[in-house]
């Protein structure tokens, strides 16, 4: 997930295989003679649901002994809650997306089925993700999921702003200096015009914004051992101080607005992902896309990755083999290059260079920057109360934007009630 586009996103689909078709790998199954095995499946996209649907049906078409049943999951923060409600009560799809940074919480909760014994009875080849995926997937040596989306965080400017104020457009190389002084250049409130766009009301979209920058000016967000936050150091107040540099030639709106914001016309500049690539296009916004600003000339421009989990959740050895089975079929590349198509990322390399995908390049050639982004991109650490102490960087950030707070109280602030979080979860 990532903090993407709600109503958009949060799954694309599983599982990997080496051909390019729709092809499943694992050991036949012997079915009972009542029927075929049933499984379900959830996915919370909402534009690619449609491509869902069709990849379901085809797979139900070509594999009589199992049938699948898609349903759709709420692409929000509650989609943790309400699968571990399901798993306790039994309930659960048996293949089902969540958010990448909830993996090791995932990977400690009965009822996730690792997929190491499919993987290596399938000789299944992993090397088509990019390596964001498989580090999300493994936590510990144990591969919980296979990829459900890939998306990274980079910086989207309006050509057309930055030609009517006579601003050149950023350079690879810039600096986060370099970005303020650019927003500043661009930033004509009493025209209606804003330099660069941020969002309060939303944990995670607001808590990865902060996160890169924390990251590239050296910094953690908690310990080795996940039992002290370490955001509220040097790193951290230069990176929260780089945001409200930024802040006073920005719009800052609530989540629900940010959209509609950025396709006015009327913002210069916002920290976006490959989720919007197409959004944006379709709004007739004339953009382009550079990569993060570094703290330094040099220095890291670091992006923050964003991949998302498909699992198998326990449930009989049929409906296992089944879901295993039909999760490769939805990583195929075939499948991934449906997926992409519309416009995204996807979550395998090998997609690039999919017939089906390349008219999507050649409409979205920004995709091709996201994903060589995506070989450098790092992830966000994994510990069971990531969720909790993200809110609290986020909390940190809007009492920032919202002036109600310097950077260096609120990330002692914020840093403490983390330290409260981690130690009352501590064994």
């Amino acid at each position: 997930m990532g903090w993407k586009r709600r109503q958009t996103l949060v799954s694309a689909l599983v599982c990997s295989l080496g051909a390019a078709g729709f092809i499943a790998t694992a050991t036949p199954m012997a079915y009972a003679s009542s029927g075929p095995v049933q499984i379900t499946f959830a996915t919370a996209f909402v534009t690619r649901y449609p491509i869902f649907v069709k990849i379901v049906k085809a797979f139900n078409a070509s594999h009589p002994g199992i049938h699948v049943t898609i349903e759709h999951e709420p692409g929000n923060t509650s989609m943790l809650t309400k699968l571990l409600t399901e798993l306790a009560t039994g309930t659960a799809p048996n293949v089902v997306f969540q958010y990448g940074p909830w993996a090791d919480q995932l990977a400690s909760t009965k009822g996730i089925v690792p997929l190491n014994s499919f993987i290596a009875k399938s000789h299944y080849n992993l090397n088509v993700f990019y390596k964001d995926n498989l580090e999300t997937d493994d936590v510990n040596g144990k591969i919980i999921a296979l990829p459900g989306d890939n998306d990274n965080e980079a910086v989207f400017y309006n050509k057309k702003l930055f030609e009517k104020y006579h601003v050149p457009f950023p350079k690879p190389n810039w600096t986060w200096a370099q970005m303020v002084a650019t927003a500043k250049k661009l930033n004509h409130p009493k025209q209606k015009y804003y330099g660069m766009l941020e969002f309060i009301g939303d944990t995670e979209g607001v808590s990865v914004r902060y996160e890169p920058f924390l990251l590239q000016a050296g910094g953690h967000i908690v310990n080795a051992k996940a039992t002290k936050a370490l955001f509220d150091s040097a790193a951290g107040l230069k990176a929260l101080t780089f945001l409200k540099d930024l802040e006073p030639y920005s719009d800052v709106v609530p989540r629900s607005e940010y959209e509609d914001a950025f396709e006015s016309g009327r913002v210069a500049m916002t920290f976006s992902g490959s989720w919007d690539v197409s959004t944006f296009a379709k709004d007739g916004i004339d953009y382009g896309v550079v990569q993060l600003p570094s703290p330094t000339p040099g220095g890291s421009h670091m992006t923050l990755a964003q991949p998302d989990l498909n699992l198998i959740t326990q449930s009989t050895p049929a409906k296992e083999q089944a879901s295993w089975t039909f999760l490769q079929y939805l990583d195929s590349e075939k499948s991934a290059a449906m997926l992409a198509a519309p416009g995204h990322l996807s979550f395998r390399k090998d997609v690039v260079n999919n017939p089906l995908y390349k008219p999507t390049l050649a409409k979205y050639p920004v995709l091709k920057q996201f994903a060589q982004y995506a070989n450098d991109a790092t992830i966000r650490p994994k510990f069971p109360q990531y969720s909790e102490v993200s809110q609290d960087m986020a909390t940190a950030v809007e009492m920032v934007l919202l002036h109600k707070a310097s950077p260096a109280a609120a990330l002692k602030q914020e840093a403490q009630a983390a330290d409260q979080q981690l130690q009352s979860s501590a064994p």
